[in-house]
């Protein structure tokens, strides 16, 4: 009888510590890419599979651009079953025969009809229906999801969450307009308005998914975000002369997704420094797409994938919050801008009290990032 008290016991105190534990906020943020989002997909699968799965529990999942359509996916299952979503997402890829899954030639004209009478080069039709198809087989999305798209009248940044998305048809629209990549595909009407890729002015959104969160009565201590990008870890150095007009347009392409992807992270350590940056996982090697990353090769997915694969392990391996520390340490565009406007104000003394302000703002910023 002693025996099943102190058991009672010991169960009791035991569920009593476990109420007593701070509950925490997911977050899964997801950077554009085209059909580097294959890369992106196993990179989450290796992710769930390797973490428990309390640890995976997303509450709040964000995209851009072909990181919009991962997050759907995602976001479509029930919070819990996290690996049958991760199983899915890897089938869907594996479903991609090329480029005609996501797009095709206009039906008259082609492409000739989309340089002078469309927005974009390429019909998206396919990928609509590809959306639908996905979302049929779901009722509705189980979980927050947050994706970005541009105003291509405004200019303007805007996010669009549960609120906004409700049914299929907006989820689909939704999504179509942030991954309505420019020139190539056609500017996506929704809402009464014209929408282009959310990638045009965020690599990702991890800030509006912790806003999410905030909303949802967590404060910073609890909330835990996750990211998977599609752009290198590492901007390699490459010869110039060996450079031609479309290796130029790959280079710029990769210098600027590049930029954006740091400066999104970077901006949530500065605006956000108490929530735990738990995971980033990024490519180490050049993946296998074309100029523009729109062929979606049956064969590249699968190389991209297992890559993804082999990265978040590795990224696991290290232990939380090591990756992004040492992204942040190497790649920091904030220290950069800061140590050009130092270099100025050396030239040029500070002439007023404004500006030693601004100086003294430049140097605390500098030491966070130290």
């Amino acid at each position: 009888m002693s025996k099943l008290i102190i058991l009672i016991i010991c169960t009791v105190l035991f569920s009593l510590i476990l109420a007593d534990e701070p509950k925490k906020c997911r977050i899964l943020s997801l950077e554009g890419g085209g059909d580097k989002g294959a890369y992106q997909a196993g990179g989450i699968h290796a992710l769930v599979n390797g973490l428990p799965a309390e640890d995976v529990a997303y509450d709040v999942v964000s995209g851009i651009s072909i990181g919009s359509l991962n997050a759907l996916i995602m976001a479509v299952h029930e919070i819990g079953d996290e690996k049958h979503a991760a199983d899915t997402l890897l089938e869907e890829w594996r479903h991609i025969t090329g480029g005609n899954y996501i797009f095709r030639q206009w039906p008259w004209g082609g492409v000739i009809r989309g340089f002078y009478f469309e927005t974009g080069l390429f019909d998206t039709t396919p990928a609509k229906q590809n959306i639908a198809e996905i979302l049929s087989g779901h009722n509705g999305l189980k979980r927050t999801l947050v994706i970005g798209a541009v105003d291509a009248e405004t200019g303007d940044y805007q996010v669009f969450d549960n609120a906004d998305l409700q049914g299929n048809d907006r989820i689909s629209g939704g999504v179509m307009s942030s991954g309505a990549y420019p020139v190539v595909f056609p500017l996506n009407l929704w809402d009464k308005k014209y929408w282009m890729d959310g990638g045009v002015k965020r690599a990702l959104d991890i800030g509006s998914a912790i806003h999410q969160c905030e909303d949802k009565g967590f404060t910073e201590e609890d909330i835990i975000v996750d990211v998977v990008l599609c752009g290198i870890k590492t901007m390699a150095n490459v010869d110039p002369t060996t450079l031609r007009p479309l290796s130029v347009l790959q280079r710029y392409l990769q210098i600027a997704d590049f930029d954006k992807a740091m400066s999104s992270l970077e901006d949530t350590f500065f605006y956000f420094p108490k929530v735990t940056m738990r995971y980033v996982i990024a490519p180490t090697k050049k993946l296998p797409s074309s100029v523009i990353p729109l062929e979606f090769s049956p064969e590249d997915i699968e190389v991209m994938i297992k890559m993804g694969q082999e990265d978040a392990k590795a990224v696991l391996g290290q232990g939380p919050g090591v990756n992004f520390h040492e992204l942040l340490k190497k790649y920091s565009p904030r220290k950069e801008k800061e140590d050009f406007y130092r270099r100025r104000n050396k030239k040029k003394p500070t002439e007023n009290k404004v500006e030693e302000k601004v100086e003294e703002k430049v140097e605390e910023k500098v030491k966070l990032l130290q």
